[in-house]
């Protein structure tokens, strides 16, 4: 059956080789980290999923990193200008050792707060420990968004949920830690939904993947159903859904994009469905200044407020620079 699978990946690969896009200047810089044939770090890009194994070099390297972890911890409070070179020099080292620089993140500062977060708010941290996976700080994050949906109960058994830029699954991963039955739309750019199938078959391996050149009828507890950007609207979900997520994705979008995509939302909710954002409130897109993305410029005013306010976790991690705002709307 992993085979099957795994030749049905090898098919969606050669269909999106043939149809290269232009995805911008912010995202045109990030998506090499994605890049398919890159195998060897399946789901340990750019810390934005937890760790899977350690090597050899892990061994070797984690008496130094610890050392430089309680070095960097004491000069936090003494010097920033320190901070900045060493982070410089830590970096030199994972380049020049052609190390992975999600490995090392257990020693980023922003890594640090992060568990400090969860710590103080008593928010359980190994959600990823079924997995056997270690946290990163983009899989605290997750883990931080999945709390807080789960108490504004927004996400339930049998649900029907569509993630617009999933990742590489943390927010599924968790989900189906939790609950049996649901059905997981996930709307993402070409080579992100290839790693992001991957990684829910391997942790998930009774998950049924529809891929986005896929008609596959949904026979499963565990239904994902995967759409490009650019054929997402062939999704038969007009009034269906229960929830729609996005997470630090629309602010990496043009405005115009951001709003068809909740447009979309709003069209595919069923009555009293919810939609969640947590995006930064205001960044801008390409080089030029005049490109800005914010939220306040969202087309969300057509949903009913249940919350909005500024993101504590990210305040707390990045002291409240760079701020995020999260929204829950309902139809």
């Amino acid at each position: 059956m992993k085979n099957n699978f795994n030749k049905r990946c090898e098919i969606y690969i050669n269909s999106i080789k043939k149809n290269k896009k232009d995805y911008g200047s912010l995202w045109s810089s990030m998506i090499k980290s994605f890049e398919i044939d890159n195998d060897s770090a399946l789901g340990q890009f750019r810390g934005y999923f937890p760790i899977k194994r350690y090597n050899i070099f892990w061994f070797i390297f984690y008496p130094i990193m610890y050392i430089y972890s309680l070095t960097f911890k004491i000069i936090i409070l003494i010097d920033k200008f320190s901070i900045k070179v060493l982070n410089h020099l830590s970096y030199k080292i994972i380049k020049i050792f052609n190390l992975r620089i999600s490995k090392y993140e257990i020693f980023d500062k922003r890594y640090i707060e992060a568990k400090s977060f969860l710590k103080k708010n008593k928010i359980q941290s190994n959600l990823y420990s079924s997995y056997k996976l270690k946290n990163s700080f983009n899989s605290i994050k997750s883990i931080y968004n999945f709390y807080y949906i789960d108490q504004f109960r927004l996400i339930h058994d049998d649900i029907k949920i569509l993630e617009i830029g999933a990742g590489l699954g943390n927010l599924p991963l968790l989900l189906s830690k939790k609950y049996e039955n649901f059905t997981y739309y996930i709307i993402d750019l070409p080579e992100m939904i290839y790693h992001c199938a991957k990684n829910i078959k391997t942790y998930i391996p009774e998950a049924n993947i529809c891929l986005p050149n896929e008609d596959i009828s949904l026979n499963s507890n565990k239904n994902f159903i995967f759409r490009t950007n650019e054929n997402y609207k062939s999704l038969n979900i007009s009034n269906s859904l229960d929830l729609v997520v996005n997470i630090e994705s629309f602010a990496e979008m043009p405005l115009n994009i951001v709003n068809d995509y909740i447009d979309y939302s709003y069209k595919s909710l069923k009555e009293g469905g919810k939609i969640y954002t947590n995006n930064r409130e205001s960044r801008i897109i390409t080089n030029n200044i005049d490109k800005i993305n914010t939220f306040h410029n969202y087309n969300v005013k057509k949903f009913k407020t249940l919350d909005f306010q500024y993101c504590p976790f990210r305040d707390y991690v990045y002291k409240m620079k760079k701020r995020n705002i999260q929204f829950i709307g309902i139809k």
